[in-house]
């Protein structure tokens, strides 16, 4: 087939899709990556065509997200939701229709490609790596609900964010829609077409069961995880701070950017001389967040997962999808100070887990509770002995080959729908 594979976020959006294309190539087919121009290097060094979605820089976007949710109050975190969203350019617009002309299927983790996919009668399968579909398994990632509430309650929180974000985007969407000549959408067709379109889930079904009341088109995977990066090769200074000591704890929020860098370096700081730890201070969108180096906390520069997991004891992160799932296959403990999003509902499941020592809003993180904390995760030997349960069951797993067999198995019907 030929596939256009459309990847919007930040890296642990991308990346996931990155691995999955590679798949896909692999078993035959061609894949076109939609992007944006900010990963176009990753999108080659996978051996992938990048082609420019004309987005914008998603570490402006994360910025802004980030300074607009750590300090914010949870009522007007809410209220931010009811705001009506920057509607794209029409440039933006017919740009979505005209990457994906002459394939056969388009694949995307942006569901706003499903109405391009519309028009062009194109087969169109979804993926995503939080799960997003209704279900009284769990309350709705965005909902910020501590807890499951019960199966009716739970499913009320999908469609309560679901009605609040169409309320969002409904005007524009159905302009956009008249233009396509496609019938216009209200909340009632959105939720039956999401319920009939293929997606997949680069999640393991050993950290979230598939839930009973999903579609049957609705298909967990398991994880899409990159390989090594053959052409990284850490700094001698890292290789002399790793073998200075014992295993240190690192630390790292990936692709979010903190609005505070100052007071958090503070805290993470002394939070981690408190715990009588060494700590290994990761830098990625944002610059190290710990200037200071020495024998007990040195900061370093982005370093691959894969590399770095089995060099630590312990992980303190911002509980995003992707990194979860490192620490996850690794087996090793964490402990999660949630930003803003989806986090939270992936630090409480590493906690239902038993595999995080604590989670904690980024809002209210204070160095005494997560020094205990960090004591906790690079000490407790119960922790450690179910994050190597949980890493033993995800290792026998191979997403990637469960996803490229479900494309294949479900794009000819996607197919034959579009048609």
């Amino acid at each position: 087939m030929r596939i256009a594979m459309v990847a919007v976020g930040t890296h642990g959006d991308i990346q996931p899709g990155l691995v999955l294309a590679r798949g896909l190539k692999a078993a035959g087919h061609t894949v076109r990556f939609v992007t944006s121009i900010y990963y176009h290097e990753l999108v080659r060094a996978a051996g992938l065509e990048p082609i420019d979605l004309n987005s914008p820089d998603p570490r402006s976007t994360m910025a802004s997200v980030q300074a607009q949710t750590v300090a914010a109050s949870p009522l007007r975190r809410y209220l931010r939701i009811l705001q009506p969203t920057g509607t794209p350019t029409d440039q933006q617009k017919n740009r979505m229709v005209e990457t994906c002309r002459g394939v056969d299927l388009i694949l995307s983790n942006y569901g706003l490609f499903y109405h391009a996919a519309a028009h062009l009668r194109i087969a169109y399968i979804g993926f995503g790596v939080t799960p997003i579909h209704a279900t009284r398994a769990f309350p709705h990632p965005l909902s910020r609900c501590r807890r499951s509430l019960g199966g009716w309650v739970n499913l009320a929180t999908h469609h309560a964010v679901h009605g609040l974000f169409w309320s969002r985007e409904r005007r524009w969407v159905n302009e956009w829609r008249h233009r396509l000549g496609l019938a216009p959408e209200n909340l009632l067709t959105v939720r039956r077409r999401i319920a009939e379109t293929p997606f997949l889930y680069g999640i393991s079904p050993s950290v979230i069961p598939l839930p009973s009341d999903w579609p049957k088109k609705v298909r967990m995977t398991g994880y899409w995880f990159p390989s090594d990066a053959p052409d990284w090769q850490p700094s001698p200074d890292l290789i002399q701070f790793l073998g200075a000591g014992p295993p240190p704890v690192a630390v790292g929020f990936g692709s979010l950017i903190e609005p505070d860098p100052a007071g958090l370096r503070q805290i993470l700081s002394a939070a981690l001389r408190a715990a009588g730890v060494r700590g290994l201070i990761l830098g990625d969108w944002s610059p190290p967040t710990v200037g200071d180096t020495g024998d007990q906390i040195f900061s370093t520069s982005w370093v691959p997962f894969a590399w770095l997991m089995s060099r630590v004891s312990a992980l303190v992160h911002h509980a995003g999808s992707g990194t979860c799932a490192q620490a996850l296959l690794a087996g090793v403990p964490s402990v999660c100070i949630a930003f803003s999003g989806e986090q939270w509902f992936w630090a409480g499941r590493l906690q239902s887990l038993q595999v995080s020592a604590s989670r904690v809003r980024r809002r209210l993180l204070n160095s005494t509770d997560l020094a205990k904390a960090i004591r906790r995760a690079h000490d407790d030997p119960a922790l450690r002995a179910a994050t190597t349960r949980v890493a033993a069951r995800i290792a026998r797993e191979d997403g990637v080959k469960q996803a490229v067999a479900a494309i294949e198995e479900l794009a000819p019907a996607a197919k034959q729908s579009a048609q």
